[in-house]
């Protein structure tokens, strides 16, 4: 009976680290070149080179679930080599729709550097986050 009782709970333990795991992925921020009629990024990357007049990319966002708002806030932060954030910008978002699993905007950079994007939905509540590179040619 021991014995049956450690294996049902090392399953647990495995089912909760599985299930977690798949949470913690459910929310994506990808930047991309652009976004295919499904959803999925096209030339997905962490790292964009945009000429001295600036150069445009995607924020694509897939969520497991509905978002259940109608727009959205991207938090754009400067981050130094250390690792510190600075307020740069927000962006708003307002064509999207509650019953939506991904959407994508448009987002032009002019100045090289790191950035740390935040995606908040209507509530204010933090979607997703991801870091992307901006390199000037």
């Amino acid at each position: 009976m021991k014995r049956m009782k450690s294996q049902i709970l090392t399953l647990l333990l495995f089912l909760v680290v599985i299930f977690s795991t798949n949470y913690a992925d459910a929310q994506i921020l990808d930047f991309c070149e652009g976004v295919d009629d499904f959803g999925n990024p096209i030339g997905s990357s962490s790292v964009f080179n945009v000429g001295a007049d600036g150069g445009y990319l995607f924020f694509l966002v897939r969520l497991q679930e509905p978002l259940g708002c109608d727009h959205v806030n991207y938090l754009l932060y400067d981050v130094d080599y250390n690792g510190n954030e600075d307020y740069n910008t927000t962006i708003e978002q307002v064509d999207i729709g509650p019953n939506w699993r991904f959407f994508w905007r448009k987002v032009t950079f002019y100045k090289a550097g790191t950035y740390k994007v935040y995606v908040e939905d209507c509530y204010g509540y933090v979607l997703t986050s991801s870091t992307i590179k901006i390199k000037t040619k």
